[in-house]
C-alpha cells in the first residue's frame, strides 16, 4: 500500500524539519517542504499530495496558509491542517471557511500532531471539498432537518440527536460534547472533537438551540432549568452555576429562555 504523502508549508526551517521527522516516524512520507504561498501552489501542481500541513503566517504573506487552503478547496480534493502561533478569532473564522480538518496551536505536542494527521487522512475516499448531509466530511455536520448531526470522535462518526446535547465545553485544542441520549445521568456519553471552542461555535451556529454563553461553554438553551437574578444559569445534569458573558452570548439571550 502506498504511504500517504504530506506537504509541509512552514516558513520556519527548524519547525518544518521537526514536523518532517515526526511525519516520517508516524509512517508517512513528506512530499515536499516549502516556505511560501507561491511555492506551495507550485508543489501541489508538481507532486502527489495526500495531505497538506499549512502554517497560516508564511514568509511572503501573513495569511498565506489560508490562501493555500482556499487554493486547495478550489483545485484539489485533499485535506489540510492549519498551524498557528497566533490567538486570533477573526483569523480562525476566515480559516473556517476553507473547511480544514484540524487547527493546531503552536507549540503542539507529538500526540496532537499524530491525531490531527490521522483524523485528516481517515476515512479514505471522502472528498474534503464537499459538505454532505449523508456522508460527513468535517468534524461536525448537520443532517437534513437539523434534528441530528454527525460528530467525529476518535476516527468514528457518531449520529447524535441535537436534543441529547446538553452542553459543550472547550478543553484546549478540543471540544467535549456532553450528551444524555436517554435523559439519565448514568447514560451520559461524551464526544471529543479536535476543534477549539470558537471553531465548534461556528460549526454549530446553524442551530438556534446551541448557543455559546462564555469563553468555555456552549449550551443547549432548551436544557436550562434555572437562572439567577444576574447573569447566571443552571443547565440540567450539570451541577454548576454558569455565567453568561455579553462578550459571547447574543444580546437577546435571556429573551429566548
Amino acid at each position: 500500500m502506498n504511504q500517504p504523502r504530506i506537504l509541509i508549508v512552514e516558513d520556519d526551517p527548524m519547525q518544518a524539519e521537526h514536523i518532517a521527522k515526526k511525519i516520517i516516524s508516524f509512517g508517512y512520507k513528506v512530499s515536499d517542504q516549502v516556505r511560501t504561498e507561491s511555492e506551495a501552489k507550485s508543489s501541489l501542481a508538481k507532486n502527489r499530495v495526500d495531505l497538506a500541513i499549512l502554517d497560516i503566517a508564511l514568509f511572503d504573506n501573513e495569511t498565506g496558509g489560508i490562501e493555500v487552503g482556499k487554493h486547495i478547496n478550489k483545485h484539489y480534493k485533499i485535506p489540510f491542517i492549519y498551524l498557528t502561533g497566533q490567538n486570533n478569532e477573526a483569523l480562525e473564522k476566515e480559516a473556517k471557511m476553507t473547511r480544514y480538518t484540524s487547527f493546531l496551536d503552536k507549540p503542539f505536542s507529538e500526540k496532537q500532531l499524530k491525531r490531527a494527521i490521522s483524523d485528516a487522512l481517515w476515512p479514505p475516499g471522502i472528498e474534503t471539498d464537499i459538505i454532505s448531509l449523508e456522508r460527513p466530511s468535517s468534524q461536525i455536520d448537520f443532517l437534513e432537518g437539523r434534528e441530528w448531526c454527525w460528530i467525529r470522535d476518535n476516527n468514528l462518526f457518531h449520529k447524535v440527536l441535537i436534543d441529547s446535547i446538553y452542553w459543550v465545553v472547550g478543553d484546549g485544542q478540543y471540544s467535549a460534547f456532553h450528551t444524555f441520549p436517554n435523559g439519565k445521568m448514568e447514560k451520559e456519553k461524551v464526544y471529543r472533537v479536535s476543534h477549539r471552542i470558537g471553531i465548534t461555535e461556528n460549526a454549530l451556529k446553524g442551530h438556534p438551540d446551541l448557543v455559546r454563553i462564555n469563553q468555555q461553554f456552549i449550551v443547549n438553551i432548551t436544557k436550562i432549568e434555572k437562572r439567577t437574578s444576574g447573569n447566571g444559569i443552571y443547565v440540567a445534569k450539570l451541577n454548576e452555576l454558569l455565567t453568561v458573558s455579553s462578550r459571547y452570548a447574543p444580546v437577546d439571550f435571556f429573551d429566548q429562555l
